[in-house]
């Protein structure tokens, strides 16, 4: 996050038409004011952070901002079913889940809430869940969400070796009854 230029760093466009464009020093801004916010929340390196999103601006800024801070991230696709996240999240132990509350598919408006409740319930891990909305603003999402009344100017900097864990990109369903060794072997690997 070197370029802090008024050059365009993000265009998204959901399907619903909204358009969001974001500059790179608009970008570094919301990653450092959102860093600020997951570290007030007790994130730190080693920690994991997932992502129930779209692929949005606001999934970028989640992703960099827990990589800054040496935290892992993982998402998934909120059209996925809840025993689906359960899956994929459930085996990681996440600290700390961004969600969005809905989102535009074919024409259609999908309202994430019911699910959203049946994920916190069941991942005990989770101490925190950061939602935002397909019809709000880059001001009002996350930045208002974690609760931040400073600006910040400098991003924390971490050393993150290269044999460190930083993103999992895809887990493997696995049945209820071995959840408990993979955690274990999973937990080792991060430790070591």
């Amino acid at each position: 996050m070197r370029n802090k230029t008024d050059r365009l760093a993000i265009i998204s466009i959901l399907e619903n038409g909204r358009r969001i464009t974001l500059t790179y020093q608009q970008l570094f801004d919301c990653v450092a004011k959102c860093a600020h916010g997951l570290k007030n929340l007790g994130i730190s390196k080693g920690d994991r952070v997932v992502g129930f999103v779209t692929n949005s601006h606001e999934a970028v800024i989640a992703m960099l901002a827990t990589t800054s801070l040496g935290a892992i991230w993982s998402s998934c696709s909120p059209d996925f079913g809840v025993n689906g996240v359960l899956d994929r999240f459930g085996q990681i132990e996440p600290k700390l889940i961004f969600a969005c509350t809905d989102y535009f598919y074919n024409g259609k408006h999908i309202n994430c809430i019911p699910r959203l409740k049946e994920i916190q319930r069941e991942i005990k891990s989770l101490d925190a869940m950061v939602t935002f909305s397909s019809k709000s603003s880059v001001s009002s999402t996350l930045e208002v969400r974690l609760a931040l009344s400073h600006y910040v100017k400098i991003m924390p900097k971490i050393l993150i070796l290269f044999n460190y864990h930083l993103i999992i990109l895809c887990t493997l369903c696995i049945p209820q009854g071995q959840r408990a060794s993979r955690n274990a072997l999973f937990t080792q690997q991060v430790d070591h």
